[in-house]
């Protein structure tokens, strides 16, 4: 949240990736559109506004790790941008994605993912306001809640779908890819840019995200 604002990361991969300095953002609501789950329609917004840029970075002193009861993050200086992030909790099975400077913009179509579980739950606890099951891929959870059951007739899909929504992943491993996606968006907003450094991750969430890149942006100079 930033400003009230939110959710931010999905927007702020977006100017990361698209290299987008000197922007304005103005909401005339506090809950910011998923869309597709992705970035998207985000990125198209902006690539409309005129010529895009590379990633902005910012110098890396030292390795360091994080983690949480989740995962954890390892940040290391480098010559260029590298990220791997593996998760391992989906229900496709371990899923990791891969890539440098160059491939960051692949990312940008990989969409949110929630299991059914935690779908009816956040809706039963008033989150997730203006969002369908269609807002990004809808995973197959516990199945424990009568509201999960009730999304298969909603839906038209199969109890057994690992995916209920979302069709065919748009690219290997789209639940790690979004998870990367996720980084870049939180380490954006929470320091200013994106770490020169090689960053390996598994199983993180928002929190251990913003958590690495406060620290950094204590700690880090302008190359």
């Amino acid at each position: 949240m930033l400003q009230g604002v939110g959710p931010l990361e999905h927007l702020g991969a977006a100017l990361a990736i698209l290299g987008v300095e000197g922007w304005v953002l103005e909401a005339d609501h506090e809950d910011l559109p998923l869309f597709d789950g992705s970035s998207l329609a985000w990125a198209e917004a902006i690539r409309a506004t005129g010529p895009t840029l590379s990633p902005s970075m910012v110098a890396c002193p030292k390795t360091r790790e994080w983690s949480d009861a989740r995962g954890w993050i390892r940040v290391q200086p480098a010559q260029s941008f590298h990220l791997k992030v593996v998760w391992t909790k989906g229900e496709l099975g371990e899923e990791v994605w891969e890539g440098d400077e160059s491939n960051l913009v692949d990312l940008l179509a990989a969409r949110t993912f929630v299991k059914t579980h935690e779908f009816v739950q956040a809706r039963a606890a008033g989150l997730l306001l203006g969002v369908t099951p269609e807002s990004g891929r809808l995973l197959r959870g516990s199945l424990e809640h009568h509201q999960e059951q009730s999304l298969v007739a909603e839906l038209g899909v199969s109890v057994g779908d690992r995916a209920w929504t979302g069709g065919d992943p748009r690219l290997n491993g789209e639940c790690a890819a979004h998870k990367a996606l996720d980084i870049l968006g939180d380490l954006y907003w929470s320091m200013g840019g994106l770490p020169l450094a090689s960053i390996e991750a598994m199983d993180t969430g928002h929190a251990l995200h913003w958590r690495v890149g406060q620290d950094l942006a204590d700690r880090t100079v302008a190359p």
